[in-house]
């Protein structure tokens, strides 16, 4: 049914095989053709176009030839400038279409590192991963998870509550995952990781993430695996470890994630927050 395929391709960050974003929004952007009168499909539509353009970025300025072989985003991108969402604009759509445009908006947050916004879309949908078992939950229980252990960081007045979500949102994971494992181990590991970031344990915690990104390699989710990078290497910041060699490969091998599941927006952030990282990758 067209309820099915629209549904598939919203979550198309859990598919298997993996969409890129360049992939999503082509299909997308002819179902929007195709069912242009269809005011349910466009409020589902109008938020994941959000996402979409905001993880495809701004056209990226070329570098200079010592350090070509860093992906670079093509030049043939157009620049696109997506206007911000807010939780109080996807509450004024109906309820099914209110609770994906909260995950979308909190999806786009997490990954943009606007965790001050992601928790506000997290806290009105907050119960939208308890309404039904669905690829949906495994979607928000992951990015407010993830989100909930930065803002231990980020708001340490607040930890008790932020790392009681974050908490929560794997032990929920961890029930989801008795229902497909192979698509959601990794991401029930990479949160462990997360708390063990929390407990101060960076021991424990890179092999887990190591564990995580290779999961998400064999099962194909690009993302997941440059979100597991990118958030060891945080944790080596946050727990005041000197910035070195393995800081720099985590970064590196996030940095190649995104930009072969085609999200130029993310590699564009990272270059900006390290520019070191346009020295070379790491494979």
């Amino acid at each position: 049914s067209i309820g099915a395929y629209i549904h598939s391709i919203l979550l198309f960050n859990t598919s298997t095989p993996l969409q890129t974003v360049q992939d999503a929004n082509v299909q997308m952007l002819e179902l929007v053709i195709r069912y242009k009168q269809d005011h349910f499909f466009k409020q589902f539509a109008r938020s994941f176009m959000e996402l979409i353009q905001s993880l495809l970025g701004q056209q990226q300025q070329q570098h200079d030839a010592s350090s070509d072989t860093t992906p670079r985003i093509p030049t043939d991108q157009q620049e696109r400038r997506p206007r911000r969402s807010s939780p109080e604009d996807a509450a004024n759509y109906s309820d099914l279409s209110s609770e994906h445009c909260m995950l979308w908006g909190l999806v786009k947050s997490v990954l943009m590192n606007d965790h001050i916004q992601a928790s506000a879309f997290a806290e009105k949908n907050r119960n939208f991963r308890f309404a039904k078992v669905s690829m949906a939950s495994v979607v928000h229980c992951l990015y407010e998870g993830l989100n909930s252990f930065s803002m231990v960081w980020l708001r340490p007045t607040e930890r008790r509550t932020h790392e009681r979500r974050g908490r929560q949102a794997l032990k929920d994971m961890k029930k989801l995952s008795t229902f497909c494992t192979e698509n959601v181990l990794n991401k029930v590991i990479l949160l462990e990781a997360e708390l063990a970031v929390v407990k101060g344990k960076l021991d424990i915690a890179i092999p887990l993430y190591q564990r995580s990104m290779a999961l998400a390699d064999e099962q194909g989710f690009l993302h997941e695996k440059g979100l597991a990078s990118e958030r060891a290497a945080l944790a080596l910041e946050y727990l005041g470890e000197t910035p070195g060699s393995s800081h720099m490969a985590f970064l590196q091998r996030a940095s190649r994630a995104y930009y072969e599941w085609g999200a130029y927006a993310l590699v564009k952030r990272m270059e900006v927050t390290y520019p070191s990282i346009i020295c070379g990758t790491t494979e």
